[in-house]
């Protein structure tokens, strides 16, 4: 993902404002004219990105088990806690 910012801005957006707002002249109107456009096609690079290098599958089975992980854990947890006897649990 970092590869995508760092060739869509450095090496997309960045010669291009040089080569409009610098070496043709035209300044700061056409940098904030070129700056909207580059980043709709930084975001469309991430959605392309997103949507057709990612395995969904293998996404969904790690959310899957990092859930049954925290579940567990906090079943352990609350547990502990019910043994546990301090001025939070019975009042004196």
């Amino acid at each position: 993902m970092a590869a995508i910012v760092i060739a869509t801005l450095w090496f997309g957006s960045f010669p291009t404002i040089l080569f409009f707002c610098v070496y043709r002249g035209q300044g700061l109107q056409t940098l904030w004219t070129i700056l909207p456009i580059s980043y709709l096609v930084l975001n469309l690079n991430l959605f392309v990105n997103y949507i057709y290098f990612t395995d969904w599958n293998e996404v969904g089975e790690e959310v899957k088990k990092r859930m049954l992980t925290q579940s567990s854990e906090t079943l352990s947890s609350s547990n502990e806690r019910s043994e546990i006897v301090d001025e939070n649990t019975r009042l004196v």
